[in-house]
């Protein structure tokens, strides 16, 4: 038995290349970054929209979008109100809650609430959470008188929302 024993070689553990699965990892690493990433490349914007140019930064983040063309109010893609003569239809300025717009961004910012409490589960309560709050992405056409803009902006302030951004198309 000895002799077996001796005859058998010493154990080479085998040895790892590394390199290709260091360039599977790095492209895995690339695709989840890019597929990801909380900016939209492109939006859609109404045909009857035309946007004032700038040279601001726009951030998509927790961003709701609120078109505002020179017939109707669109809030993420569905039409909640339309604008006749300078004014938006259903709304009176005085009493905005009893409106179909400022009853539909209740609903929305109730629902981004749940959404983020459920996220932010297990998150200390005093920690600052501001940055992560909804906020408003108005694209209003420049052809819109200012009243209009002014009291869709009222309107969403009373329902909660009251951070906002206006797109601009880029200089």
């Amino acid at each position: 038995m000895k002799s077996m024993i001796n005859q058998r070689e010493d154990f080479v553990p085998p040895t790892l290349q590394i390199t290709s699965m260091m360039d599977m990892f790095t492209i895995i690493l690339f695709f989840l970054l890019f597929s990801f990433s909380d900016k939209p490349d492109e939006i859609q914007l109404e045909k009857s929209l035309s946007l004032p140019s700038s040279s601001a930064k726009i951030d998509y983040n927790n961003a709701i979008q609120l078109m505002l063309s020179t017939e109707k109010i669109i809030l993420d893609g569905k039409i909640v109100a339309t604008i006749r003569d300078n004014k938006i239809q259903g709304v009176d300025i005085n009493a905005p809650e009893k409106s179909a717009l400022y009853q539909t961004l209740v609903k929305e910012m109730e629902r981004l609430k749940t959404l983020q409490k459920s996220k932010n589960i297990g998150i200390e309560a005093d920690q600052n959470i501001k940055k992560d709050q909804p906020h408003i992405l108005l694209f209003c056409d420049e052809e819109l008188p200012y009243e209009v803009i002014q009291n869709t902006v009222e309107i969403t302030a009373a329902a909660g929302f009251s951070n906002f951004q206006l797109m601009v198309m880029e200089q």
